[in-house]
């Protein structure tokens, strides 16, 4: 059998119903984890296959900085839990993160400033564009209890 509709109380006195939309209770997950995909033929991103993240400057030959904002506030600074498939380009040069390249440099409830590491042959002072490069990549931030 299914059961739907129920809603629990503390107390003797019964009150209305909690409706909640679609999108209210998508923000209210969201307090606790973001995963940011790469776009998919019926949306997701700016173009088939590849989701933009964030704009972010090159530190140094071997470093970019960069925030990246949160679609709300989160519980608490997340942490970067995972990536996968996630390309930088900058001035013509590409640079594929795996491993420990991506890391937090500072964290926010509603933003992150997030670090490329152990990248060559880029320009220090260029920006480039942090993207997930395929549609099975993605980028996930926790702030779960």
């Amino acid at each position: 059998w299914e059961i739907t509709g129920v809603q629990l109380e503390v107390g003797r006195n019964a009150t209305e119903f909690e409706h909640r939309s679609f999108n209210e209770e998508l923000a209210l997950c969201y307090r606790y984890f973001v995963r940011m995909y790469g776009a998919t033929a019926t949306g997701g991103g700016l173009s088939t296959g590849d989701g933009g993240i964030a704009t972010l400057a090159n530190w140094t030959s071997t470093s970019a900085y960069g925030p990246i904002f949160m679609p709300v506030e989160m519980r608490i600074a997340p942490s970067l839990s995972d990536y996968s498939n996630l390309v930088y380009y900058s001035a013509g040069q590409t640079f594929t993160a795996s491993g420990s390249d991506v890391q937090l440099a500072g964290a926010a409830t509603n933003r992150v400033e997030v670090r490329l590491n152990n990248m060559t042959n880029m320009t220090q002072g260029n920006a480039g564009w942090l993207r997930v490069a395929s549609t099975a990549g993605y980028m996930e931030f926790n702030s779960e209890l």
